[in-house]
């Protein structure tokens, strides 16, 4: 009976541990993130990250908060690539999933989603081709995250004023016509259309006098007058525009003293000048 019992006791012990060494040693531990390659990607999801930690055995998921990431493929027991699905902008964390169970919260698998910027308005809505180079301000959501802005793809320098939360930049030279500003973020890209004007030109005007009284009519010609804005003594006045000609036509206020007055001719390319002198 005793050499029975311990030949039932060795088969019993052989037995089980033929059954423990058949499955891999790490199978029924939960698997650990150390870190993730990305931080951050856009709230629409595509990102591929490489997250790095050890029992990656029979992975089932790796989640990025509730939503499931796609594209698994697990290189190692310490490595696998993932791409992040759509997600509402936010901070979430990434978590692998396996027959041991799901990967504890830690620090390291942080991910961030960032939503797209939003433009709601901005100032000038066009620019000089030469001479001076235009300062655009925009207003919106998201510009404190932008990275790159860019006109027709050429890089332009800009800020951001946390003050003011208003993104501005310096408009870089191009020929006149029609361009596309992009600012870039993270989260995505917002655009917006832009006009660059040459400069206004003035080739004659006149008549170049009248009483104080006012009401003299002035005609200025020259290049690039359209959508031109008339300022006479700091203000703003109002005058036609020819298409046909080309020619601007004002009337000339009154003032309370004889004098030599400048006729300022500006639009988004730059400033010109007629002058018109006033008498008794």
């Amino acid at each position: 009976m005793r050499i029975r019992s311990l030949l039932i006791g060795v088969l019993l012990g052989a037995a089980g541990s033929m059954s423990i060494s058949a499955l891999p040693a790490d199978a029924a531990v939960k698997p650990v993130v150390s870190s993730i390659s990305v931080t951050q990607g856009p709230a629409g999801g595509g990102t591929v990250l490489t997250v790095t930690g050890k029992n990656f055995t029979r992975v089932n998921a790796v989640k990025f908060g509730a939503g499931k990431g796609t594209h698994l493929s697990v290189k190692s027991r310490t490595k696998l690539t993932i791409t992040s699905p759509k997600h509402t902008a936010g901070r979430v964390d990434v978590r692998v999933t396996t027959a041991g169970g799901t990967s504890a919260v830690v620090k390291a698998d942080r991910f961030l989603y960032v939503a797209p910027p939003t433009i709601t308005s901005f100032t000038p809505a066009e620019g000089a081709t030469s001479v001076e180079r235009t300062w655009v301000t925009f207003k919106g959501k998201g510009l404190d995250e932008v990275t790159k802005v860019t006109v027709d793809g050429q890089p332009a320098t800009f800020g951001y004023r946390t003050d003011t939360k208003t993104l501005g930049f310096y408009a870089p030279f191009r020929p006149a016509g029609p361009a596309t500003i992009t600012l870039t973020t993270p989260g995505g890209s917002a655009s917006a259309g832009f006009r660059y004007l040459d400069r206004p030109t003035v080739t004659s005007s006149g008549p170049g006098s009248g009483p104080v009284s006012g009401g003299t009519v002035v005609t200025i010609d020259g290049t690039n007058l359209s959508g031109s804005t008339v300022t006479i003594l700091g203000r703003v006045f109002p005058h036609t525009y020819d298409p046909a000609t080309g020619q601007i036509t004002l009337t000339m206020p009154a003032v309370q003293k004889a004098r030599k007055v400048g006729i300022f001719v500006t639009n988004g390319g730059g400033l010109t000048a007629a002058y018109f002198t006033y008498t008794d």
